[in-house]
Parts: C-alpha cells; sequence; structure tokens
C-alpha cells in the first residue's frame, strides 16, 4: 500500500489528454489454437487514441435542444469516449463543482440509465465526490502509473517483444491493487485486464499463462460489475475469461497451474509420486509476536511507520482495507475502529501499543487476525520527529499480519502464514506500491512456512521440502494438501558480499512458476528442483528496533537467471561492488541529477530499493565524454525537514535533487558518476560514468 500522510497532502487532477484505447488490440489465443481470438473491438486494426471532447461537443449539442433520444444513441454509438468523459466530468467537478458540470453529468445520468439500464453514472459521480485529498493525489499516481504501463505494453505488442510484456504483467497487478486501494474500480478493472491480456496466447503463443489470464479477466468482470459498467469491454471480456474455464484454466480447473494440474496433487510433471496425496487439518492461531520469527515480509520488525496502514478522517469515517474487499472498516471514537467481517462487528481501542485484531472471514466464518497500532506525538520516519497520535481529524492505523494455521506432516510440525493478508493462506506472492520504490517497481510480500520450529520461516513454495521429503502443497480453507515426489535436484549457491541479506527469493521459471526459494536458508547451497531460477525479490536488514537499517532487493533488467542440473551446484552472485542507477536532465547551462531516481545496483544488475535509515547520499561529479578526470564532487543532501516531508513522504527515501554547473567543454557531451564512501548498510558505492540526458 502506498503511504498516505497525515491529511496534509493537496489536490493533484488530471491532465487534460487523450486516452489510450485498448480497443484496437487482439487478445487471446494464437492462430495455431482451435479457440477463436479475444478482440476488444469488433474490428481490431491498429492502436487507437480516446478523445472525449468528440463524444462530448456532440452530447452538449444534443443536451441543448433536450434531444434524449439522440443523446442515448450517442453513449450507444462511443460508449468509451462516453466512459471517459464521464469520469473526467466528475472528477474535475469533485474538485471544483459547478453548476455547469453538474447539469451535464446529470444529463449523462439520465441519458445512460435510459439507454444502458445501468447506474455506471452514479456511481462514478458518489466515488468522486466522496474522495478524501489525501486519496486523491495517490490516485492520480497510480492512474498516471498505469497508462505509463499501457503505453508500454501496446508498444511491446507491436513490436511483438515477449521478453517486456512478460515483465509488465507484475506491474499491471501491483497498479491494480493499488487502485483497489484508493476505491479506484474502474481504473482496477482497466489494469486487470492488461494484466490478462500480458498473460494470454495472442500476446506470449507458447509462453501464455492461461491461468493467470483467467485470473486478470475474472477480475477485470469483477470490478466493472462494482460500477454497474456492461459495455463491450465486459462483453468480450466475458466471452474470452468463460472460455478459459471451460478449458480447464478457470480458478477451480484442473489446467494452467505450471505442470497444468491443481497444486497438491503431485501430478505436474515435477518428479514421480511416492503415494497418494496427504490431507492434513491445520488449527488457527493468532501470532501476535512479528519480530522472534524471520517471515518473508516488509513489516516483520518493530518500525510501525513503515508498515501497510489505514487512513481515517473524523469519527464516522470510513477505510478501505488493503486487498480484503469484504473487511469494512469505520473510526467510532478517536481512539478506536471498528471492523465489519462476513455479518460480524468487532470493535478495537487502541493504545499505542501493537494489538491483535482477531475477527472472521467468508460464508464459513474462519477466524483471522492482524496486528494493529496507532502513531505518537513523537514518531521517527527517516530521522524525522513526525506527530503520527490519532487526532479529532485524523487516525492512522498501522497493520500487520498476525494469522497462521498449525498441523504435523508426517511426523514434522508445520506452521503457515497469512502474511499477504490475502484471507487464505499458500496465496502467490503480493506486489505493494509502496512509497520509496521506484515508479513500476513494487515490493512483495510473502506467505511464508514455518517447518520443525525453525526461527526462519520460508517462502510458500507449491513444491517445499519438510524433513527428507519433497512435496507438492496446496492449503484450501484450513486444510493443507501434500504429495510426497521424488524429484530431481541440484543446488543454488548464494554469494553475496556485502551487508547479510535475511532473505534472497529466486522463483522458478516454466513448470517451476509456483516455486519460490530462499537462498539464504542454506549457507552450503540450497537444493532446488532441476530447472531454472531469476532472482525475484529479497530483504537487507541490520540492527534493531527503530535503529534499524533496510532495503528491498529486486531484479534489474540484466539481472541473470541460473540454471541447476540434477547433482550440480550454481552460484548466485550479488552483492558488492555496490554501484548506482540514476537519471539527470540536460538543462543547458546546468546538468539536475534527480535525487527521486537514485537507486543502489549491485553485481548482477540487482536493485537495493526502498532504503530505511541508509538512503544514499552520494557526490556527484562531471567530466567530459571520455576524458579521465571529472569535476570537482558535489554532495547530493539527504537531510530533510518536517514540513516538506509532510507534503512529500516519498522524499524520505532518497537524496535531493542536485544542479551542477556545466561548462562549455561539456557541450559536445558529458558524463556524470555518482560515489558515496560510507553508506550505512553498504559501505562504498561507486557508480559508473554514464553518459548524460
Amino acid at each position: 500500500m502506498i503511504l498516505l500522510s497525515t491529511g496534509l497532502s493537496t489536490s493533484i487532477m488530471m491532465p487534460t489528454r487523450k486516452f489510450l484505447s485498448l480497443a484496437a488490440i487482439t487478445l487471446g489465443t494464437s492462430a495455431m489454437t482451435l479457440a477463436a481470438p479475444f478482440s476488444l473491438s469488433p474490428a481490431p486494426t491498429t492502436v487507437g487514441m480516446v478523445d472525449e471532447a468528440s463524444f462530448l461537443k456532440e452530447f452538449r449539442q444534443a443536451m441543448e435542444i433536450g434531444a434524449q433520444d439522440q443523446m442515448q444513441k450517442l453513449i450507444k454509438q462511443d460508449m468509451e469516449g462516453a466512459v471517459i468523459a464521464i469520469i473526467r466530468l466528475c472528477e474535475s467537478n469533485s474538485s471544483a463543482p459547478n453548476d455547469k458540470s453538474e447539469s451535464e453529468i446529470d444529463a449523462l445520468r439520465i441519458a445512460w440509465s435510459g439507454g444502458q439500464k445501468t447506474r455506471f453514472v452514479e456511481k462514478v459521480y458518489e466515488y468522486y465526490s466522496l474522495m478524501d485529498n489525501a486519496t486523491r493525489p495517490e490516485r492520480y499516481k497510480l492512474v498516471s502509473r498505469y497508462y505509463a504501463a499501457l503505453s508500454n505494453l501496446l508498444k511491446a505488442e507491436k513490436d511483438k517483444d515477449i521478453t517486456v510484456i512478460k515483465s509488465l504483467g507484475a506491474d499491471f497487478k501491483g497498479i491494480a491493487a493499488g487502485l483497489v486501494m484508493v476505491g479506484d474500480h474502474y481504473y482496477a478493472s482497466q489494469a486487470w485486464l492488461s494484466y490478462g491480456r500480458s498473460q494470454d496466447e495472442a500476446q506470449r503463443g507458447p509462453e501464455a499463462n492461461l491461468r493467470e489470464a483467467a485470473i486478470g479477466y475474472e477480475k477485470c468482470l469483477e470490478h466493472r460489475e462494482k460500477v454497474d459498467l456492461k459495455d463491450l469491454y465486459y462483453t468480450q471480456t466475458k466471452e474470452r475469461f468463460e472460455t478459459l474455464v471451460a478449458q480447464g484454466y478457470g480458478k477451480d480447473g484442473d489446467v494452467g497451474k505450471p505442470g497444468s494440474d491443481k497444486p497438491g496433487k503431485g501430478t505436474g510433471g515435477i518428479g514421480s509420486s511416492l503415494g497418494a496425496p496427504l490431507s492434513v487439518p491445520m488449527t488457527f492461531v493468532v501470532e501476535p509476536d512479528f519480530v522472534s520469527i524471520e517471515r518473508p515480509f516488509w513489516s516483520n520488525d518493530e518500525v510501525y511507520s513503515t508498515w501497510t496502514n489505514v487512513v481515517f478522517k473524523g469519527i464516522a469515517s470510513a477505510s478501505p482495507f488493503p486487498i480484503l474487499d469484504e473487511i469494512k472498516l469505520s473510526r467510532d471514537t478517536i481512539q478506536s475502529f471498528e471492523v465489519e467481517s462476513a455479518g460480524q462487528k468487532n470493535a478495537f481501542s487502541m493504545s499505542g501499543k501493537f494489538t491483535p485484531c482477531e475477527i472472521v472471514l467468508g460464508e464459513a466464518k474462519l477466524p483471522w487476525a492482524f496486528v494493529a497500532v496507532t502513531g505518537t506525538q513523537e514518531d521517527i520516519f527517516q530521522g524525522v520527529t513526525t506527530n503520527m497520535q490519532p487526532s479529532d481529524t485524523q487516525m492512522t492505523v498501522y497493520i500487520a499480519p498476525a494469522s497462521k494455521i498449525t498441523g504435523i506432516l508426517g511426523d514434522i510440525p508445520i506452521e503457515v502464514f497469512d502474511d499477504t493478508m490475502s484471507g487464505a493462506y499458500g496465496d502467490a506472492p503480493v506486489p505493494w506500491g509502496h512509497l520509496g520504490m521506484s515508479p513500476g517497481k513494487f515490493m512483495t510480500d510473502f506467505d511464508s512456512i514455518r517447518i520443525d520450529g525453525s526461527k526462519h520461516a520460508l517462502p510458500w513454495s507449491r513444491y517445499q521440502k519438510v524433513g527428507d521429503i519433497w512435496y507438492d502443497m496446496a492449503v484450501a480453507g484450513h486444510t493443507l494438501t501434500a504429495a510426497p515426489l521424488e524429484i530431481k535436484t541440484g543446488k543454488l549457491k548464494l554469494n553475496f558480499k556485502g551487508p547479510s541479506p535475511k532473505y534472497v527469493i529466486v522463483k522458478g521459471k516454466h513448470n517451476l512458476g509456483d516455486c519460490y526459494f530462499d537462498l539464504t536458508s542454506e549457507k552450503k547451497g540450497l537444493e532446488v528442483p532441476i530447472g531454472e531460477y531469476e532472482l525475484f525479490a529479497g530483504f537487507v536488514s541490520d540492527g534493531k528496533r527503530t535503529a534499524i537499517k533496510k532495503v528491498v532487493i529486486l531484479p534489474g533488467k540484466n539481472t541473470p537467471s541460473w540454471k541447476v542440473e540434477e547433482g550440480g551446484t550454481t552460484e548466485v552472485k550479488l552483492g558488492a561492488p555496490f554501484g548506482f542507477d540514476f537519471e539527470s536532465e540536460d538543462l543547458g547551462d546546468h546538468v539536475k541529477v534527480l535525487g527521486e531516481s537514485v537507486v543502489v545496483t549491485g553485481v548482477a544488475d540487482e536493485r537495493y530499493e526502498r532504503p530505511w535509515n541508509s538512503r544514499p547520499s552520494p557526490m556527484a561529479s562531471l567530466r567530459k565524454a571520455g576524458s579521465k578526470k571529472g569535476s570537482k564532487p558535489e554532495k547530493m543532501k539527504s537531510t530533510i525537514d518536517q514540513d516538506t516531508l509532510y507534503k512529500n513522504w516519498g522524499l524520505g527515501f532518497h537524496p535531493q535533487d542536485l544542479d551542477l554547473v556545466k561548462k562549455k567543454d561539456l557541450e559536445d557531451g558529458f558524463e556524470i558518476q555518482l560515489t558515496e564512501k560510507k553508506n550505512k548498510l553498504f559501505g562504498k558505492i561507486e557508480s559508473s560514468w554514464k553518459p548524460g540526458t
């Protein structure tokens, strides 16, 4: 979740622009398959643009003469233009209400409900009217990020660049999750639709992941239904989704997971069966201790200032719960909030201490829990004292996972944690669009499994070794299914120079796509199924309590993958020497090094994002392209005051911009280098000389 401020944020409007259209792109199956292609337009040709101004011009003309039939006809003829026009009008009117906009929105509402028989306009109007000033800028960033990713997807589809298409899937998934959290179901639907496309056959051919495509399309439909929008996208997405479900790729189908089967059955084509699957009943337990057991999620420490949070305004205000739409939150006193879920209501009082909050979920009313805490008058955020204590006008509640189920597999005790806070155990990793991450980069939390009382839990993986036996595992409700297997294996051995990582998690490729393994768990080399692996995520942390220093590890553009052969050991080299990735702007007489673009990188081009108590403060130098000597280094400041932080909390994770004077001898080309002699976490960091832009 993106960290929200204490209500001191400003209102940001979406700039006027033409909107990228999805309608001209073909999705779904390739010509090699039997099913019909999924197209989002009757006659897909080239990438188009949506210009809502054209629709509005004709609609206003019909409105002036009271031509109700014509207004309905215009909506039917250009529904995409109508949708964007409605969104734009409602958005602008929410910030600057006026009679003209209200009249046009009302005319659109009457024409839409008369012709389309849905409440889409009313729902959009209500959403923007109730939006607060803390949500508005966060939504703006997410929508902007969506359009940037969509532009990249359209270009990659045109260029038939499958590598880029595959990489954009995680971007759309993270953007969709963020949009759900800010309540924008229309754009969440669009993002999920793009996610589905990034997985489908028309875009990826034989490398398609049709089960994930079905997930994307299903969520697209779900969020369109929340705003009562049954447009052409809805109709054709539904057709494609139903086709995939009929082919077995739905959530209850038997195909589509890596290995074309359901997890837990031992029929995924990985290894050979050692017997029938075991069914293990599990018992729910509240786990309020999120520190003594190492688990692979960012909030696995007491620094709640960086946790996922829920922001309330005054008494009786409501706020969405991250991920779980079925949970409804409302503030009932200055220091407490109420949780409504599965028909039950529970109130929780915040006293400044970590408080376990146990509720029930779903029709089965299964128990579930999270930890909550509120701030104080003297919280520390990146070295700056901040007042996060609840007041009459705002209350920020920081939340962390606290649910686990326990049982015995064979004769070995196991615990499975819902650390993604999705309400289920053994789920796929969940990406978050937190502040401090580079644009298009997302931090991932994992469900985890603790085996035989270990103090270091492992990321949940479909294939997991428990004791001496490999299992194909899945969880449904509070029951674990585990099929014993004989698997051919090799080893991945981590060679990491620098601060000791807490987790380095690799993800399997191809038929190992549901596999996540932590390389820090075995110093002599971790046994894994044979196949190919890529860096997926990780965490580095050092210190305790408020003095903790930590970062997120992510792959870079050029981070390699690693192949594991039977009986062999493959080295995974990460860490030092550390460098910087960064961007700059050539402004004629000077060069601006952009502080928010500065990221520490490692030997495999891996990235170290979201630095906490360890943000870089490099020295920057210019030189003529190809020369050996640079200018006198100048420092990029990393200090920040309280007022600046309140205006933009993201500035707490980066150095400030730096302007460097550009001398005349640099007009034909220049290079920039960033260096830091002794970073708090990484020690020496030195970038290569990077050409200026």
